[in-house]
């Protein structure tokens, strides 16, 4: 219907997004749209508000940082996979903490994520495998490097 057309042509309106690519879509726990960029970081948008915001904390720390996953818990975090690394990111709290292999990951460049059904986090690395976070420790599944050409 029409609200339909409405928010599609406001969100290829919002900050000349049009002009950049979008990677990833995700909604949260709480019905929030998060909108990846290739170029201007990650955008929200609140559907029964019908307001777009752009975080100036979350893209502040992820501006020179190429965002190459993103997913949603249920506890209203949002994790940005990069090349550096990994960053949990309350929109609610405005907490921002970043992880990197110092902290745990296999490795810093972050290729995808998945949370399953337990809210354990699933962690894919470029030539370094898997690892997971889940009750605030990362543990390494796979350590052997997988075949040439594959990453996870």
């Amino acid at each position: 219907g029409r609200a339909k057309e409405k928010s599609e042509t406001s969100i290829s309106k919002f900050y000349k997004l049009e002009k950049d690519k979008i990677k990833i879509i995700k909604e949260d726990s709480k019905g929030r749209i998060w909108i990846a960029t290739d170029n201007q970081g990650i955008f929200t948008y609140i559907p029964d508000k019908e307001q777009y915001t752009y975080d100036g904390l979350l893209n502040s720390d992820i501006y020179s940082l190429t965002v190459t996953a993103l997913e949603c818990d249920i506890y209203g975090n949002i994790w940005v996979g990069t090349l550096e690394g990994l960053i949990r990111y309350n929109f609610d709290t405005k907490e921002l903490v970043r992880f990197t292999q110092t902290d745990g990951l296999a490795a810093n460049e972050v290729t995808s994520l998945f949370i399953d059904k337990n809210q354990k986090i699933w962690i894919g690395t470029k030539g370094k495998g898997v690892t997971t976070y889940t009750k605030g420790k990362f543990e390494i599944k796979l350590k052997e490097k997988p075949l040439p050409g594959i990453y996870l």
